[in-house]
């Protein structure tokens, strides 16, 4: 992580000045440089405890931002990732990265559920 750099702790609604529309309350580890830009953050799930976002900007990347949130995080909380079938690619990158806990799904989309390619079947 930068030197310069600085995480900050607060619960916030995602975005809140640009997302008007998310008023729910999150988790959020902020690392902000020196000169207030905010470099990578992190969002929470302030009942599941579960990985909502994260990002780092990409003059930033690949120097240990991310990786710092998510230690600052589970240093705090028992946070977990989302499930796998709910994160993208990076996603799927940073938690096998970071290790840590994977969350099972809760949403009604049956991601857990198996499948007919989980059966072998005789004809």
């Amino acid at each position: 992580m930068t030197t310069t750099a600085a995480i900050s702790y607060r619960v916030q609604p995602y975005h809140p000045e640009t997302y008007t529309h998310e008023v729910t309350d999150m988790h959020s580890w902020t690392v902000t440089a020196a000169d207030g830009t905010v470099i990578s953050e992190l969002y929470v799930d302030m009942t599941t405890l579960e990985v909502r976002n994260i990002w780092t900007h990409e003059d930033h990347r690949e120097q240990g931002h991310a990786t710092a949130l998510w230690t600052a995080a589970t240093e705090m909380l028992p946070v977990r990732h989302s499930h796998a079938a709910h994160r993208t690619d990076d996603g799927d990158r940073f938690a096998a990265r970071v290790g840590g806990e994977t969350a099972p799904c809760t949403d009604d989309c049956d991601c857990d559920a198996p499948t007919d390619d989980d059966y072998d079947t005789e004809d």
